[in-house]
């Protein structure tokens, strides 16, 4: 299944945790350096505020903690006087105290960004990719595969006699068909590969570097698991597919969404129940 929940950095993990100790060192010698009489203390929030967005609330705990180590040394080394020797240990807790608050707030709104992003790009009845999340993914696949010479497929998918079910069993039971197809392709693909659901009773799956042949294969032992799930469980239901693999660069990822369609649709007018697939720009076989 595709990722989609990734944080919005450019930057490896490890160079932001690089940046944010950057940043704590050099808050720390400025603190020093303008003495005990200016407050820096506000400003050690950044290296936290940066290692909590982009690396992980963990890392912000340990940026939290370092940030407050560094300020109470600044202010020894600057020759504050304490009335007692709790005193530092005291500051030193409220510090990592205060540090810790601002980190786990804006921990949990990265979490809450996050989840709705999740939602955003999930089909909330299935739990497979949405339309936009595939799209993300397929234009991402296009341009590595121009790049690199690679091939990827794309299938389509539509559930013959969809409707049957709704009728006959209830709009419950279609949910659940549903639901059982999209986990039946999630378990029959690799973690690579991409599950979507356009919409209705229509699926694609997107299948990385995967040639002609290796298309073929993968498809045929989806149809076999999906023809298996629909008799072991009553469904008076059967699957018309249609697949273009892209060994060429393609147009857009739209072009191949279409010939996907085109072919499934000529399956579907046919005896239904079957798999056309092509080669992109070539006569491929019918199957």
């Amino acid at each position: 299944m595709i990722d989609i929940v990734t944080r919005p950095s450019r930057l490896s993990l490890p160079v932001w945790g690089g940046i944010a100790l950057c940043m704590i060192a050099l808050i720390s010698v400025a603190d020093y350096l303008t003495g005990s009489a200016l407050a820096f203390s506000i400003f050690y929030l950044v290296p936290i505020s940066l290692a909590t967005w982009f690396v992980g609330k963990r890392a912000g705990i340990i940026a939290a903690a370092l940030c407050a180590v560094a300020w109470l040394a600044t202010l020894v080394a600057n020759g504050h006087a304490y009335s007692n020797t709790l005193v530092p240990i005291w500051n030193l807790i409220v510090g990592v105290g205060l540090f810790v608050c601002a980190l786990v707030i804006l921990s949990t709104l990265r979490d809450a960004l996050d989840h709705e992003r999740e939602l955003a790009r999930t089909d909330t009845l299935t739990g497979a990719a949405n339309s936009r999340a595939f799209a993300e993914r397929a234009r991402f696949e296009l341009k590595r595969a121009a790049r690199y010479n690679r091939p990827f497929s794309l299938a389509y998918i539509d559930v013959d006699n969809f409707k049957v079910v709704n009728d006959r069993f209830g709009h419950g039971a279609g949910d659940e068909l549903l639901r059982t197809v999209a986990k039946t392709l999630n378990a029959n693909l690799r973690p690579t590969d991409t599950v979507a659901r356009l919409g209705g009773d229509e699926f694609v799956i997107l299948f990385v570097e995967a040639g002609y042949r290796e298309a073929q294969a993968a498809i045929r032992r989806v149809q076999k698991s999906l023809a298996e799930i629909a008799r072991e469980s009553g469904w008076p239901v059967t699957f018309s597919i249609g697949m273009v693999t892209c060994e060429d660069p393609a147009e857009s990822v739209e072009v191949l969404l279409k010939m996907a369609d085109t072919l499934m649709y000529g399956v579907k007018r046919g005896s239904k129940n079957g798999l056309r697939h092509e080669l992109l720009d070539k006569t491929a076989q019918v199957a």
